[in-house]
């Protein structure tokens, strides 16, 4: 940015990812998108899951959120190859660097594919919280989960 140009740069500004993340409860999402970005923050790599919600104990029905997880950790690694199995079906060992590579082109194969998610509260080690996704297989007549009227957020 200059004082001559306040929007210098923007040509090579990304678009946010709207922060609206998973909430605890239990969930039934349809993939929107599924890709990996570099992080404008720290220069990360970052498998990026955009999800609408199909059933929820808390969100809304069509209510859009996205699942984030660093591609420089382990754990990270671990969760998307968690993530993969269960969208495509298959053992958590199938899943190898060219399955993961090829949910992420361009054309988006599971675009419209379903994944359940059961996502609970964790500690991390330095005591702060977490929240864990564990992702399942989901289809369309998976049981809706029950949704508490003093969860809905409105």
């Amino acid at each position: 940015m200059s004082e001559t140009n306040p929007f210098e740069g923007i040509n090579d500004a990304l678009p946010s990812l709207g922060g609206n993340y998973i909430k605890i409860g239990e969930h039934v999402f349809r993939v929107i998108a599924l890709k990996v970005i570099k992080s404008q923050n720290d220069g990360k790599m970052k498998f990026v899951a955009e999800l609408k919600a199909e059933r929820s104990t808390v969100h809304r029905v069509g209510e859009v959120v996205s699942w984030v997880t660093d591609l420089s950790l382990k754990v990270g690694l671990s969760n998307t190859k968690h993530f993969v199995a269960a969208l495509i079906g298959c053992d958590f060992s199938d899943v190898d660097d060219d399955v993961c590579a090829g949910v992420v082109i361009e054309d988006q194969p599971e675009a419209g594919n379903l994944i359940g998610c059961q996502a609970t509260n964790i500690k991390t080690k330095a005591g702060n919280d977490f929240t864990k996704c564990l992702w399942s297989e989901a289809t369309d007549d998976a049981p809706t989960p029950p949704i508490q009227d003093d969860d809905i957020p409105f």
